[in-house]
């Protein structure tokens, strides 16, 4: 299965829940709930180490730091989707060339969006 497969209204759901967040880690079972087949995120899956020499490198759970942490970079999720969808080349072209990682999200969020939009399934769905 790819992204292009999947349900274009959960998809958009979890376009709006990701919005400008380029950092955040998540369990898969958080994108499932967005009703998204599991064999779509569990291959973007890894294992992450802190690096406790900077702030910046260093993994945190509810304020803590910790020392490794499995789950999916949103980041990830949006560059995966975007290019699996056929979402324009210059829009992930100016995703790309942003310096942060939110500027980045919030770019590829907008284009998926905006690519999803046009779908009729999901201009019924929104009316």
């Amino acid at each position: 299965m790819e992204w292009k497969d999947a349900s274009p209204k959960a998809v958009l759901k979890l376009i709006r829940a990701i919005g400008g967040d380029g950092w955040s880690i998540y369990p898969v079972s958080w994108y499932t709930d967005f009703g998204l087949p599991a064999e779509l995120i569990k291959p973007l899956e890894q294992k992450l180490k802190s690096d406790f020499s900077h702030p910046k490198k260093t993994l945190f759970r509810n304020g803590e730091p910790i020392e490794e942490l499995i789950g999916v970079y949103t980041l990830r999720v949006l560059y995966q989707i975007a290019e699996n969808i056929g979402v324009e080349e210059d829009a992930l072209k100016n995703a790309f060339s942003k310096t942060g990682r939110g500027f980045q999200a919030q770019e590829l969020s907008e284009a998926i969006s905006d690519y999803l939009r046009q779908l009729p399934e999901v201009v019924v769905a929104e009316e």
